[in-house]
């Protein structure tokens, strides 16, 4: 009898700590997560931009270094469809300067602000993204998942973004992976659905980001700061 009340003293006792491990607040999560990734100068991003539409499909492969002290950046892209394109941006002399490499040619422009480059190459930023974990509504906490190698809450929500031209404003599922241990967000996932001259289009986004605050660094190209702007 002893040792049957016992094993159900365990069980009860096993079954209270699983329970409050998923009581955490995704909030008071995401409000950590903020903070950790404030402190971070540079990190490295591994992501895909997969898209389908009228049974085709194009996925895109992204690795990204962000640096932000000071103010630079590097993003490689390939897919099936556009090759191979490099893109830097890096401030100098107060002014930020993007150089893109496309088919060989350097193309040179001055911008405002580093999420200016990010939307005229049409590629999620890490800023974009804590951005979406921030916004999110209707918060759940769906457990704990394993992503590489760490134990991660996975947290999902809905994301509203705006119309931008001719894309229509989009509601979209988002789920962010964040370590237990240091509360660091390790993956972004986000599904957006939407028409597309009345087709129906689905963009599936996956962002792991690593290597924080020790991404080695990089140097912009000697004959991408030798092109000329375009006039």
């Amino acid at each position: 009898m002893k040792k049957a009340l016992a094993i159900a003293l365990a069980l009860a006792l096993t079954l209270a700590l699983c329970t409050a491990a998923l009581a955490e607040d995704p909030t008071a999560i995401l409000v950590k997560t903020g903070e950790a990734m404030r402190a971070v100068k540079n990190m490295t991003i591994d992501g895909t931009l997969a898209v389908e539409l009228a049974g085709q499909s194009m996925e895109i492969a992204m690795n990204m270094l962000i640096f932000t002290e000071p103010v630079k950046f590097k993003v490689t892209m390939n897919s099936s469809v556009t090759g191979n394109i490099d893109m830097y941006m890096e401030q100098t002399d107060g002014q930020l300067m993007t150089y893109i490499n496309m088919a060989g040619q350097w193309q040179v422009m001055p911008i405002s602000s580093a999420e200016e480059a990010m939307q005229a190459m049409q590629v999620p930023s890490a800023e974009s993204m804590f951005k979406q974990a921030q916004a999110m509504q209707s918060l759940t906490l769906d457990g704990e998942e394993d992503v590489d190698g760490k134990t991660c809450y996975k947290i999902s929500g809905m994301v509203d973004t705006p119309a931008q031209g001719d894309v229509p404003a989009v509601r979209m599922p988002m789920s962010v992976y964040i370590a237990k241990d240091d509360s660091m967000m390790l993956r972004a996932v986000t599904i957006a659905t939407t028409d597309f001259q009345g087709q129906t289009m689905t963009a599936t986004t996956t962002m792991d980001f690593t290597g924080f605050n020790t991404t080695a660094d990089f140097e912009v190209p000697a004959e991408a700061k030798a092109a000329k702007p375009a006039a």
